[in-house]
């Protein structure tokens, strides 16, 4: 008797047992396959952004940066070839700071709360790559096209598809690996912590050679670039970033993003500076916070935090004014003094009118009591038969240039007479047995020369005087030094000091020939004109509604610099800096100084006007300067030209709103702030919950102050009792609005 089999018995059964190692490489399989199937979706998200997080938003990358701002062409061309060529962006937040660690423009590296990596660069925040698509992207996609070209060009050398793919399959392998080396090297941090954290391991550098392999050699063999971008979207947009990759980098903070040596608001200090030259309105700018603190200082509502939060503005508005003084006071004269700002560049002008022109007659008086001495002096200096026939000849040769015919100069006779009279030296002088003449000939016939001019009929003539003079001068004022003027050397020190005042003179006032000059030169003589007030040229100095001096400024400090004496040229330039930094921190004056004047006219006056700026101020005084405007930037927000409901209906009906009962809900909301050393805020809330919102926003500052802020009646809602009914928040919208704007270590005490 048999045994009876059981039913199956004797099929034979296709399939295999799965061993752990099977379904590895099955589940490798799924992950790869779902990987590349969600492409689409993961790589319009990566295009655009969405879904990904980022705490600060509103801050640029450093992609953006204007030239104005970041390194120039040649300070980043280095940093920036190794940016290419590194994927990961913490790489290349280390290549940045290994590149400008020494740089005092450099900040160092942080992250936010969800590991984007972000650097301070002169003193303003940048995120390295932002989600999306953006520019860092682009760069990086261009460094993988370079990389690739050569495994392109290797597999396309292969005569059958099979011999492509074999090829690919080694180039596209070797390139990945090659890349990942060099990432690597240039790295170094980077890669260590990630090694350490597990994210990097041999499993999972061939898992990503074989992907990249694999999409390289399976899609466009001829676009293997485009499918490096697709890999980087498959690999996914939301990676998780190892805590040991990003404690490399501390945590960016408001208080490190908004530094300031004025006072902050709690929305200020935690949120990105407005920014004047981003497009979109300051609505679009303003965060949460700003937002809220914008609301309570325009608000209507009597009693209420809008005059907190208007006090603590007014103050620090009032710290901002004194420095500005300061630094005027520092750089400049120091002989403002209270002036009111659209004074201060008349009063400048005229304190440069006063020292040039006093000047100016010094020289005036000192170089023609020269030449009187030099003149009646028994023992005279001798023009040389050499410098007189040179100058002759020269003379000559400026009728010559201009081409005159014997009938034309017939209608000129004062030239003819001159021509005969200068071919009649000209033959003297070139006689041997001529051994010179006495200076005062020469002079003399400087003076005849000058008359000529003045009074010609034509322009012709008043051009050839002219050219004939220009020759003359140049022997009477530089006779000494080219040997033609000779003599008693007492003499001729006396006659140098002579001519050299004379020609300090003539610069100081613009009388001097140049055509190159003529513009500078316009200026000068009006400066110096006792005829003209000195508002007829202070536009010319500093420009009229804003900083927009005469591009001929340059030249007239210049001028300056040559022909006045040292102690009264830093005079000058004292004068000038007042005019230059009231433009720069009041504007036109009629508002004095304010917030955005400082902002906003910083790039007019130091950055469009450098040559002249450079010729005013030293690198540290700019450097002082640009730093007290840095640390106005985070204050902008106060500034009233920024109101973010310009009409003030929002204010209105808030206000109204709260007296209404509207928002009721405020009244039971326990805010807790430390203000000086005091009790908490409380139950004043019912009659005025905007004044604890005001306090909280100006707590940080209240908190480290002994200055008092508070008027009477706030320090009377400061002192009232803790409201501790508890009421449920999710029962008010504007509960859920306030407790999200408020700060959150207030928040903390309250729960």
């Amino acid at each position: 008797m048999g045994f009876q089999l059981p039913d199956d018995a004797g099929t034979v059964s296709t399939s295999k047992t799965k061993t752990d190692v099977g379904l590895d490489v099955e589940n490798a399989e799924r992950s790869l396959f779902e990987r590349i199937s969600s492409a689409p979706k993961v790589i319009k998200d990566a295009i655009t952004g969405e879904g990904q997080d980022i705490e600060f938003p509103d801050l640029p990358e450093t992609s953006t940066m204007g030239v104005e701002e970041g390194p120039d062409f040649w300070e980043g061309l280095l940093p920036n070839l190794k940016m290419m060529s590194a994927r990961d962006d913490f790489a290349k937040t280390e290549i940045m700071e290994k590149s400008f660690k020494d740089d005092p423009r450099w900040g160092g590296a942080f992250v936010d709360k969800f590991g984007l990596p972000m650097i301070m660069w002169n003193k303003k925040p940048y995120y390295v790559n932002k989600p999306g698509a953006t520019a860092t992207d682009l760069t990086t996609a261009l460094g993988e096209i370079v990389k690739f070209i050569p495994a392109t060009k290797f597999a396309n050398l292969g005569k059958t598809i099979w011999e492509v793919l074999r090829r690919g399959a080694f180039g596209y392998s070797a390139t990945e690996g090659g890349s990942k080396v060099l990432e690597n090297q240039l790295a170094p941090k980077v890669a260590t912590a990630k090694t350490k954290s597990g994210e990097v391991t041999p499993k999972s550098i061939r898992d990503d050679i074989a992907l990249s392999t694999g999409i390289g050699v399976g899609a466009d063999l001829l676009l293997p670039p485009a499918a490096r971008l697709t890999r980087k979207a498959i690999s996914g947009v939301k990676s998780t970033v190892p805590p040991a990759v990003k404690s490399l980098f501390p945590r960016m903070t408001p208080e490190i993003m908004n530094t300031s040596r004025f006072p902050l608001t709690q929305g200020q200090r935690t949120s990105a500076p407005y920014d004047t030259k981003a497009s979109g309105s300051a609505q679009t700018q303003a965060s949460d916070a700003i937002t809220a603190e914008d609301i309570l200082r325009n608000s209507k509502l009597e009693g209420g935090g809008g005059e907190t939060i208007k006090a603590f503005d007014d103050r620090q508005l009032q710290e901002i004014r004194l420095e500005a003084k300061a630094l005027r006071d520092e750089f400049g004269s120091g002989n403002v003094g209270s002036l009111d700002s659209d004074l201060v560049p008349y009063e400048s002008a005229t304190g440069v009118q006063n020292i040039v022109t006093g000047e100016a007659d010094k020289l005036k008086s000192t170089s023609s009591s020269g030449y009187e001495a030099v003149k009646e002096a028994v023992d005279q200096p001798i023009l040389t038969a050499k410098g007189m026939n040179e100058t002759v000849n020269r003379m000559l040769s400026t009728i010559d240039e201009l081409q005159l015919s014997t009938r034309e100069l017939a209608d000129f006779p004062q030239l003819s007479r001159e021509i005969k009279y200068l071919k009649k030296l000209q033959k003297m002088s070139a006689n041997p047995r001529f051994k010179g003449s006495p200076f005062k000939l020469i002079s003399g016939y400087q003076k005849t020369i000058n008359r000529l001019m003045r009074d010609a009929a034509t322009d012709t003539e008043k051009m050839a005087f002219g050219q004939m003079k220009s020759v003359v001068d140049d022997t009477v004022f530089n006779g000494i030094e080219q040997g033609f003027i000779t003599g008693n050397k007492e003499i001729i020190d006396t006659l140098f000091e002579s001519k050299e005042a004379y020609k300090k003179y003539i610069g100081l006032t613009g009388k001097a020939k140049n055509k190159d000059n003529n513009a500078s030169n316009n200026i000068l003589k009006m400066i110096t004109n006792p005829d003209y007030d000195p508002s007829s040229f202070v536009n010319a100095l500093f420009g009229h509604a804003k900083f927009n001096p005469s591009k001929e400024m340059t030249k007239i400090l210049k001028n300056y610099k040559a022909n006045l004496p040292q102690e009264k040229y830093d005079e000058v330039v004292d004068l000038i800096k007042d005019g230059v930094l009231e433009k720069a921190f009041a504007g036109n004056g009629k508002s004095d100084v304010t917030r955005l004047n400082i902002v906003n006219n910083y790039n007019e006056v130091f950055m469009k006007n450098k040559n002249l700026i450079n010729e005013l101020f030293s690198p540290s005084e700019i450097s002082k300067i640009k730093s007290f405007r840095d640390d106005v930037m985070p204050t902008l927000w106060a500034d009233p030209s920024l109101k973010l409901n310009a009409p003030g209906t929002a204010y209105t009906l808030l206000s109204a709103g709260r007296m209404a009962g509207i928002f009721n809900y405020m009244a039971k909301v326990p805010v807790v702030g430390t203000v000086v050393g005091a009790e908490v805020i409380s139950k004043g809330l019912k009659r005025s919950q905007e004044t604890g919102d005001a306090l909280s926003a100006i707590k940080q500052y209240i908190s480290r102050s002994n200055k008092p802020l508070l008027s009477v009646t706030g320090q009377t809602i400061v002192r009232e009792p803790v409201v501790e009914e508890e009421v449920d928040a999710s029962l008010s919208p504007a509960l859920q609005s306030l407790i999200k704007t408020t700060d959150p270590s207030l928040l903390n005490q309250i729960n």
